[in-house]
């Protein structure tokens, strides 16, 4: 049924997230997440958001340019969203100094993602995807 392939997909997005904030500490997801998308942003602990968000954007454009995965990006305004920003910057005690938010966004379709085998297969890809982005 429909609901089961969206649970699946519910499932596959807790799975991925929790297997990329155990093997990357910049790793920072959006909360709350209680749907099939992940987004989240890259942060060093206490930086400011516009250093994250330049990495963050580095990284998007970083995966654009990669057949492996299609990833998508939005930016949040603080003019709506300043309570989710200010939220989200203050999980990594970082500093507000700039009025915009940058994601990096991941929708999981595919129910196979919650399947732990295609999940080890692929996590480690897309980490070394997102490593290279940053150097």
């Amino acid at each position: 049924s429909f609901g089961a392939i969206l649970a699946s997909s519910v499932k596959a997005r807790k799975t991925f997230q929790e297997a990329l904030v155990k093997n990357n500490a910049l790793i920072r997801p959006l909360h709350p997440a209680d749907t099939n998308i992940l987004c989240f942003s890259l942060a060093k602990q206490g930086e400011t958001l516009s250093e994250a968000n330049a990495r963050t954007l580095k990284a998007y454009t970083h995966f654009q340019a990669s057949p492996e995965f299609a990833i998508s990006k939005t930016v949040l305004s603080a003019e709506s969203y300043k309570t989710l920003i200010d939220a989200h910057v203050e999980s990594y005690r970082g500093e507000r100094d700039c009025e915009e938010l940058a994601l990096l966004r991941c929708v999981f379709m595919n129910p196979f993602w919650a399947d732990p085998a295609v999940c080890e297969e692929l996590t480690p890809q897309f980490l070394a995807l997102l490593q290279a982005s940053m150097e």
